[in-house]
């Protein structure tokens, strides 16, 4: 087996070895250490010098620790520790692998409480659940289920039954002051319901932490919130709409529409494109080759239609989830962390504090966006900032009184995201090629001949389900937050590679983690 390009391992056991001279002339010390028998891999950054202290091990480790002037990365050995020298501060520190331990002058630190905001050169920075608050971590596929289908289709039925039920109350009386009455009474219906439906999400996301909910349990579950909440958000738009009629009326001393637009910023964490994928896939719409009207719910395919599994990324802590996924050649992921809705710090008062804030997370979206909106609610100290940039669209949600982030939801064409370098690795029939981002983000895995043509083969990664590369010898997936292992297998002949969850290189986007 060959390999072209350094950084991963082949079942050679090629490894990267960078020489660094020791110095411990900097005042401030880093020391990472592993809190079990596992590797630690890391990412630091700092706004001064940064240099290898005593332990730092720039030969032997799997990962060979390197030095960069204002950056580190590598690993530690299993229960081992390495140091650094520093001045200026840590302004990012990112951790994978097994638990671990951080200290800086010797004082352990939680590591989220550094913020990672590194500037990212390429494409958007992410939110992220940070890896000591990671749960559990899964690729499962939905698949079509009717008796799941039929249950979106009866939350659907309730929530227009609702808005007939609004309809008719309104319609039936031309008193001004029953009117507002009757649109008091449903606007506290919707506010009670998004409450039930946030701790709904809460209650199912440790149901499948504990084990209690499967993976297609879990999913099944996610979609119905999802349809609920956008079933309230239309909800909104109509309790709006009636109250247009009404002179100077106003719901809980705000005009109608405002509250409307307030009441989905409180949405928006209970829904997005992957959830909505997801129900699709429920009713057996996962691929569509031709055009099918957007009002026709169906549970079954079209003629000349495949049915194909959705595969979907899961990360979830306590009480947070990240789901990614792609699909049609889109990159879709959405990351919602509820427990920062009561997080303190310091607050965003103005608009233009939000958009400074919203600057230093996501730098490379503010400096490559086409189109930006804003939308605040004062009562509920929620902002949502959406941006159009050149690989797609982020929507973020802040809460104003900690500048942390709770929810985003990020869209981005695979044919404009930017890779890290190539690895290869081959065999005599056929060649592996590994195009990767971030954790959570798009990876690109490719197998060709050696003159180039396209190799169609079953790609194992990790512990997923096997998939199949297309006409094309393409597969998009999603990067895991862990170390990735491929097992490529085409012509009677398979390569492995194990590629460590390292920082890809320079180019890689920054994580934003708000645990």
């Amino acid at each position: 087996m060959g390999f072209s390009k350094q950084g991963f391992e082949t079942s050679g056991g090629f490894q990267d070895n960078q020489f660094q001279q020791p110095s411990s002339q900097l005042p401030n010390t880093l020391t990472i250490v592993s809190a079990d028998d596992e590797r630690v891999y890391y990412n630091a950054t700092t706004s001064g010098r940064l240099n290898p202290g005593e332990q730092a091990d720039l030969v032997d480790a799997e990962q060979p620790d390197t030095v960069t002037n204002t950056t580190a990365s590598g690993s530690t050995a299993q229960g081992g520790s390495d140091t650094f020298r520093f001045t200026g501060q840590i302004t990012a520190l990112t951790l994978n692998g097994g638990p671990a331990r951080v200290l800086i002058n010797g004082r352990t630190v939680n590591p989220a409480t550094i913020p990672d905001t590194a500037p990212a050169n390429a494409t958007t920075a992410s939110l992220t659940i940070p890896s000591p608050e990671r749960e559990t971590t899964s690729y499962p596929q939905a698949t079509i289920d009717v008796s799941g289908a039929i249950a979106l289709d009866e939350r659907g039925l309730r929530a227009r039954f609702r808005e007939h039920r609004l309809d008719g109350r309104f319609g039936a009386t031309t008193n001004t002051t029953a009117r507002q009455a009757e649109l008091r009474t449903t606007a506290t219906h919707i506010e009670s319901r998004i409450v039930r439906l946030r701790e709904r999400q809460s209650t199912v996301i440790t149901a499948y932490n504990n084990g209690s909910l499967s993976d297609q349990e879990f999913l099944r579950s996610l979609a119905r919130i999802d349809k609920a909440a956008d079933g309230l958000a239309t909800a909104t738009d109509r309790v709006a709409a009636r109250a247009s009629s009404i002179p100077k009326s106003s719901i809980n001393g705000q005009p109608a529409a405002r509250w409307a637009r307030n009441k989905q910023i409180e949405l928006n964490p209970l829904q997005g494109p992957v959830r909505n994928r997801i129900a699709q896939t429920l009713r057996g719409n996962s691929t569509e080759p031709i055009n099918i009207p957007s009002n026709l719910d169906r549970i079954a395919p079209t003629p000349n239609e495949r049915l194909e599994p959705l595969s979907v990324y899961i990360e979830t802590s306590q009480h947070g989830i990240v789901l990614a996924m792609v699909d049609g050649g889109q990159y879709y992921r959405e990351a919602s962390l509820l427990g920062q809705r009561n997080a303190t710090g310091s607050a965003l008062n103005t608009t233009n504090a939000v958009r400074t804030q919203v600057g230093a997370l996501y730098p490379w979206a503010t400096n490559n966006s086409a189109y930006t909106g804003l939308s605040t609610d004062r009562k509920t100290r929620l902002a949502q900032y959406t941006l159009s940039h050149d690989h797609g669209q982020l929507t973020t949600l802040l809460n104003q009184s900690s500048g942390r982030v709770i929810a985003e939801k990020q869209r981005k064409s695979l044919s404009r995201m930017p890779t890290a370098t190539s690895l290869m690795a081959a065999e005599k029939s056929f060649q592996l090629w590994v195009n990767r981002t971030y954790p959570t983000g798009p990876l690109d895995i490719s197998l060709m001949t050696p003159e180039g043509q396209p190799v169609k083969g079953t790609i194992a990664i990790n512990d997923r389900p096997i998939e199949q590369t297309g006409e094309d010898g393409q597969l998009w997936t999603i990067t895991p937050a862990e170390t990735l292992t491929i097992v490529a297998q085409a012509n009677g002949e398979t390569i492995r590679i194990r590629i460590p969850p390292r920082p890809y290189s320079n180019r890689s986007p920054n994580r934003i983690e708000s645990g």
